[in-house]
Order: C-alpha cells, then sequence, then structure tokens
C-alpha cells in the first residue's frame, strides 16, 4: 500500500499530464485556425491585388478627368478676363472721343489709365482673338493721347510769348522762366502722360518733349532776335564818321558781348526748365533726359545766333580790313573773356558733352577771330600795296587808303594787349608774306618782345603806305603829285605833329590795360625821317609836274614872244584848273598843311616869276603884236597874285 505522500504526488502528476495533454489540444486547435486565417488573408490579398489591378486605371481616368477640370475651369476663368479687357464701355468711349475737359482733365485721364491698363494686358496675351479689340482699343488710346497733347502744347505755347532779350540786357533784368503754377500743370501733365504713351507705337504721336523742345526754341529765337540785329548793327557803327567814309571804331562800342552774355542767361532758364520737366531716370528708355532736352531747344537758336554775328563780321572786315580789323579784335576779346562760362552754362548741359569741350560757340567764334587777327597783318600790306592802283589814288586830294591807314595805325595802339601776343604767334617780319628783306631791318629775328614786334609792324605798314603813294611818281601828273601832296602832309600832320587819336577813349576800358601810347613814340624818329624824305621827293615831283611847263612856255628859246605869251596864259589856265578841282581855294590849300603850303608857294614863285618878270620888261611896249594886251593877261605883280590865290588858306 502507497503512501499518501506518494499518492499526493502520483495524483498531481496526472493532473499535468492532463493539463499538457489539454494544452497540446488547444495549440493544435489554434494552429489549425491560424492556418485557416493565414488561408483566408491569402485569398484576401489575392482579392485585393485583382481589386488594384482592376480599379487603378479607372483612378487613372479619375485624375486626367480632375487636371481637364481644372483646365477647363482656368480657360474659362482666363476668357472671362479678356472678355473683360475686351469690353469697352460705351461711357469710356464717349468720353475719349469727346476729348477732355480743359478745366479738370482728371477724369479723362482715369478713363485712359484704364484703357491702357486694359489693351497692356491684351498685348501681353497676344490672343488671335484680340487682334481686334487690340487695335480698337490702340486707335482710341491715341485719339485720347493727341488730345491731350494738344492741351499741353497749348500751355507750353502760352508760357512760350516771346519777349525782348535786348530790353532785359539793357536793364539788367533777369530773364523769365515758366511760372510756377504752369510748371506744376504742365509737370503733372507730363507724368500722367508717360505710362499712356508706352503701349502706342512711336509713329501714333508727337513726343511731348518735342513739342516742347520746339516752341522753346521758337522763343529763345524770337526773344534774342531784335538784339541779335542790334548785335550785329553795331559792328559797323562807329564812333564818327572820318573824311571819304573813313570811320574810326570806338573800342567797346560793339554788341556782340550783350548779346553773348543774353543767350548765356536764357540757355541757363532754359536748363533748369528743362531739369524739372525731363529729370534724369536711371532707365534710358523711361524718357527723355534734360540733356537732350536742353540741346534740342537751345542748340539751334544760339548758334544761329553767333554764326550770323561771324558772318556778319567776317564780311565786313573782308570789305575793308583796314578800317573793320578793329571790331574784329574787339570782339575776339569779348569772345576769349566769355568762352569758359559759355562751356560751364551751355556747353556741359549739352548731350553728349565732354567737359563742355563739344560746341561751343564762342570758344569758335574766338578761335575764327584770331584767325582774323593773325591773318589782318599781312592782308593789311597787301590792301595797301594792292589800292595804289585803284581810281582813287589818281584824284588830287589826300587819298582814301591814305586816311584808312592813318585811321589804322592811330587806332590799333589801342589794342597793343590784345595785338602784340598775335604778332608774337605770327613772328617778326611774316606779316610780309615770303618777301625776304624786310623794311625795318632786313631781315628777321627771333625772341623778340611782343612791342618791338608791334613798334616794327606799325613801321613797316607807314613804309607800305609810303611805297604805295611814291609809285605814283613812276608816271607824274598833277593831279596825282597834288593828292601824293596832300596824303603825305595829311600823314605827317597826324601821325607826327598830333598823334593822340581822337577816338581813343573805350568805352569799356579793362583795369589792367595800358594808357594806349602815342603813334608818334611807337613809329619813332626813323617814320618821320621817311615822311620827310617822302615829302621832299614828292615837292619837287609836284614842281615838275605842275609848274615847269609854264616855265618851259617861258623859255623856250626859238618860240615868238607872242607864242611864249600864249602859251603862259594857257599854263596858268591849267594851272588854275589843277588847283581848283573840287571849288573852293584849291587842293592845295585844303589838304597840305600851312608850312608846306607856303613853301610851295614860294618855290613855284620862285621858278616861274623872274623868268616872267624878264619876258615882260623885255616886251612891255608891245612891239610883237598889233593887239599886246591879248597876250599881255598879267602884269609881274597879277601873276605873283594869281599864283598866291592857289594856295590861299582855306578851313579844312
Amino acid at each position: 500500500m502507497m503512501s499518501p505522500t506518494a499518492t499526493s504526488a502520483a495524483a498531481a502528476d496526472a493532473d499535468a499530464l492532463a493539463e499538457v495533454e489539454l494544452l497540446q489540444q488547444n495549440l493544435a486547435k489554434v494552429q489549425n485556425l491560424t492556418n485557416r486565417m493565414t488561408g483566408i488573408l491569402n485569398q484576401f490579398d489575392s482579392r485585393l491585388v485583382r481589386l488594384e489591378s482592376s480599379i487603378l486605371p479607372i483612378h487613372k481616368s479619375t485624375q486626367g478627368l480632375t487636371r481637364l477640370q481644372s483646365n477647363i475651369d482656368a480657360t474659362l476663368k482666363a476668357m472671362d478676363t479678356v472678355r473683360q479687357h475686351q469690353d469697352v464701355s460705351t461711357e469710356d468711349e464717349r468720353i475719349v472721343m469727346a476729348g477732355p475737359d480743359r478745366s479738370d482733365l482728371r477724369p479723362y485721364i482715369k478713363t485712359l489709365q484704364r484703357l491702357a491698363q486694359q489693351l497692356a494686358y491684351l498685348q501681353k496675351s497676344d490672343l488671335r482673338s484680340s487682334r481686334d479689340a487690340v487695335r480698337d482699343m490702340t486707335h482710341m488710346l491715341e485719339v485720347g493721347v493727341r488730345n491731350l497733347l494738344v492741351i499741353f502744347e497749348e500751355w507750353v505755347r502760352d508760357e512760350s510769348i516771346p519777349v525782348d532779350a535786348e530790353d532785359y540786357s539793357t536793364t539788367g533784368m533777369a530773364f523769365p522762366p515758366i511760372p510756377p503754377t504752369p510748371m506744376n500743370r504742365l509737370s503733372a501733365l507730363l507724368t500722367a502722360l508717360q505710362p499712356l504713351i508706352a503701349p502706342l507705337p512711336s509713329k501714333s504721336y508727337t513726343p511731348p518733349s518735342q513739342l516742347y523742345t520746339s516752341h522753346r526754341a521758337s522763343y529763345v529765337s524770337a526773344s534774342l532776335a531784335s538784339l541779335a540785329r542790334a548785335a550785329e548793327s553795331s559792328l559797323g557803327s562807329p564812333s564818327a564818321a572820318g573824311p571819304l567814309g573813313a570811320m574810326p571804331y570806338t573800342r567797346g562800342s560793339h554788341r556782340a558781348g550783350e548779346l553773348i552774355d543774353a543767350a548765356r542767361e536764357m540757355a541757363s532758364v532754359e536748363w533748369e526748365l528743362a531739369e524739372a520737366l525731363f529729370p534724369s531716370s536711371p532707365s534710358s528708355s523711361a524718357g527723355p533726359i534734360p540733356q537732350d532736352v536742353f540741346s534740342a531747344i537751345v542748340s539751334a537758336p544760339l548758334a544761329s545766333a553767333i554764326q550770323n554775328l561771324q558772318h556778319a563780321l567776317l564780311a565786313l572786315v573782308r570789305q575793308n580790313t583796314l578800317r573793320h580789323v578793329f571790331v574784329a579784335l574787339d570782339v575776339y576779346d569779348a569772345a576769349r573773356a566769355r568762352a569758359r562760362d559759355w562751356g560751364e552754362s551751355v556747353g556741359k548741359r549739352r548731350a553728349g558733352a565732354v567737359d563742355g569741350a563739344r560746341e561751343n560757340e564762342v570758344a569758335a567764334l574766338g578761335e575764327k577771330l584770331r584767325g582774323v587777327g593773325l591773318r589782318s597783318f599781312p592782308e593789311v600790306i597787301e590792301e595797301i600795296k594792292a589800292r595804289g592802283a585803284r581810281p582813287d589814288m589818281k584824284t588830287a586830294g589826300v587819298s582814301e587808303l591814305t586816311y584808312d591807314t592813318v585811321n589804322y595805325l592811330r587806332e590799333l595802339p589801342q589794342y597793343a594787349s590784345t595785338v602784340e601776343p598775335l604778332l608774337e604767334t605770327l613772328g617778326d617780319g611774316n606779316w610780309h608774306m615770303g618777301q625776304k628783306v624786310l623794311p625795318h631791318t632786313g631781315g628777321r629775328e627771333a625772341g623778340l618782345d611782343g612791342q618791338v614786334i608791334f613798334e616794327r609792324y606799325l613801321r613797316d605798314v607807314l613804309s607800305a603806305l609810303l611805297s604805295t603813294l611814291l609809285a605814283a611818281l613812276n608816271r607824274p601828273t598833277p593831279q596825282s603829285t597834288i593828292s601824293l601832296l596832300s596824303s603825305l602832309s595829311y600823314l605827317r600832320r597826324q601821325l607826327i605833329e598830333s598823334p593822340t587819336a581822337p577816338s581813343s577813349v573805350s568805352l569799356t576800358p579793362h583795369p589792367t590795360d595800358p594808357p594806349p601810347q602815342d603813334i608818334s613814340d611807337l613809329l619813332g624818329a626813323p617814320a618821320e625821317d621817311d615822311l620827310n624824305r617822302a615829302l621832299r621827293s614828292a615837292r619837287q615831283a609836284y614842281l615838275d609836274a605842275v609848274w615847269r611847263p609854264a616855265l618851259m612856255a617861258l623859255t623856250a628859246p626859238q618860240a615868238p614872244v607872242k607864242e611864249k605869251f600864249a602859251r603862259l596864259n594857257d599854263e596858268v589856265d591849267a594851272l588854275e584848273r589843277t588847283h581848283r578841282v573840287g571849288g573852293g581855294g584849291g587842293v592845295v590849300s585844303r589838304d597840305v598843311d600851312d608850312q608846306l603850303r607856303d613853301r610851295l608857294a614860294k618855290e613855284a614863285k620862285a621858278m616861274l616869276l623872274p623868268a616872267y618878270a624878264t619876258l615882260w620888261g623885255k616886251n612891255r611896249g608891245g612891239e610883237f603884236s598889233k593887239n599886246p594886251q591879248k597876250y599881255m593877261r598879267y602884269t609881274p605883280e597879277e601873276l605873283e597874285a594869281k599864283i598866291d590865290s592857289f594856295f590861299l588858306p582855306q578851313q579844312r
């Protein structure tokens, strides 16, 4: 028999085995269930794969339909937007075509702005269906812009009524700009026009800058016209008229400097206006820059005024260098003094200008006149030589060439500060153009002081005149010898005896200019000696040409007495005609100085009266003719009185 303990253990083991067996049974059941679930899931997976393969094409088709729907919606929306931009309201069209209300442009501008926005959208979309709408809108916008430009042009024209620059220059008033209120209106309208113009073809409208520059250029031109004419007239307006039309020019009497100053001041005003209305933009395509506008306004009017002045001046100098070179020298000084300011105020502000070097009309005028001054020195010498063959050199009295040369020599020292540097540039003696032997030294010298060259030039001018005058002695006639005497006497009186020019007071003296020297001091003793030698030659030629024929009539050895008296009477008549050419007391009496006239009278009487007194004394009884009174017309005393009458002093 088993013990209770052993029995309990055996029972426990039996229970454990039973539980294990139960667990195994349960595990087998679970495994069966798992296998069944795995099979079911595998079936589900197979079905899902089959389902996915069936649904995927449908899903893809649905996505395409969704995109198509989105595209259709976007297209419809875009079409609606295009349709809205294509449509122009009847009211807007009526407003555009009717034109703006000049008292209030804002509604009209707003309408055009809407139209410009619609047009910009359609142009950007570039749809074929919108082409008709683009064409119609462009036309309407062109009409509207042109209407605004008409108003802009009217406003500019109203503010561009010409003024008289001569009045402003004379009174010293500043030239008027466009007043602030009109300027604000113009600026606001320009600002509104810029975006409206952008979508339009350039040929469909006139740019506002072009309208502005056209009227402002006309304004500048018309405003300067009166002063420009006055400046041109002043070039040939001397202080006083000299004999035979020889007119000494008074330094500073021209108005060229006044014209240049007025033109520069007007240009400064136009620059300020251009800067205000057409300010510079970072983008060159945003519109015209002020330099372009400024150039378009001032270039033509200012260039025209300066060039017309230059042409008038050059024509005047070409007409008679001796008379008119002084105004060229004077304007040259004025141009030099103003060229820098012109470059700053006008040149540098032009489009494309570099350091003000572009289109400096005043500097160009100065350079042109500098050339005129340099050429004038040889031209004066050549003119003096060439004019020796003119008709006025063949008549009695002081020749016009002599008057002109005397005025030239007396006036030129006023311009010493201008002339001396020019002569230094030209070089000593180079005014003789190829002549190797010079009148003053016989050769050229380098490195001479300007004043020395100036004095040599003056002496050479006088030398050229004396040579030209003395050329009359090659074929002397009574009239040519009287003209030579008159001219030489006038030269000595004007250059040696009273050398200070009556017109030597400058209207605009430069503070650094020294007082002009007397021409006699500049010419020096050699010139006086040359004049005296010329006078001696002229005096002898006068006696030979005018009085010797009468002496030959008296002393003809083979002639009968009656013929001698008859020939003498004819010669006295000829002498009277010669000495009284032009009426009055005689050419010699009018043009020859008292000392020379008295000497001529004494020498003429000394030549003629002794021979006549001898002939008269031998034939006092009149035996040589039945009618001696017919031949013995003058007693010696009467003949002396007759000769004296040819030399009576006359009021010059």
